[in-house]
């Protein structure tokens, strides 16, 4: 609302009644969403949700970690470097190749000058590779050395 230069005191009066009114209901939408915001982010969550099947097998993770293992990218005995944060930007998992969405929490981790983006899961999946058959890649690695002489 404009005033004009010649109004009275009973306009101004008014005008600043009608701007407290809008002020009013502002803080109460204000509160209201602060509270019921509150409300949903203190409510319990179940300890388990979802309950789709994974888009990637278990199967394909452990064949797919087993090749990243077998030629030299993970190490089946050490982890290197290791770090576990919220991811912030989308980009892909190293273990299943699905995307590690922002909120997710993700695994880097840098081995031999490489550095990797793995899911938890991804991640428990290549300790059990790594424990499973420890010795494979060094033979193989062997073996890949014997051929080449």
């Amino acid at each position: 609302m404009v005033i004009a230069r010649d109004a009275t005191i009973a306009d101004l009066a008014a005008d600043c009644l009608a701007r407290y009114e809008r002020a009013c209901i502002s803080i109460d939408r204000t509160l209201w969403l602060i509270t019921s915001s509150r409300a949903i982010l203190d409510r319990g969550r179940p300890p388990i949700s979802g309950g789709a099947p994974d888009p990637v097998s278990e199967r394909a993770i452990r064949t797919r970690l087993r090749t990243l293992i077998d030629t030299g990218v993970l190490t089946p005995a050490r982890l290197g470097c290791l770090w576990e944060w919220t991811c912030r930007q989308r980009h892909p998992c190293s273990g299943c190749g699905l995307a590690i969405t922002p909120g997710d929490l993700e695994v880097e981790i840098s081995t031999h000058g490489v550095v990797l983006f793995l899911h938890h899961r991804c991640l428990e999946l290549w300790a059990q590779e790594a424990d499973a058959n420890p010795g494979a890649s060094a033979r193989r690695e062997l073996e890949r050395r014997r051929n080449l002489a």
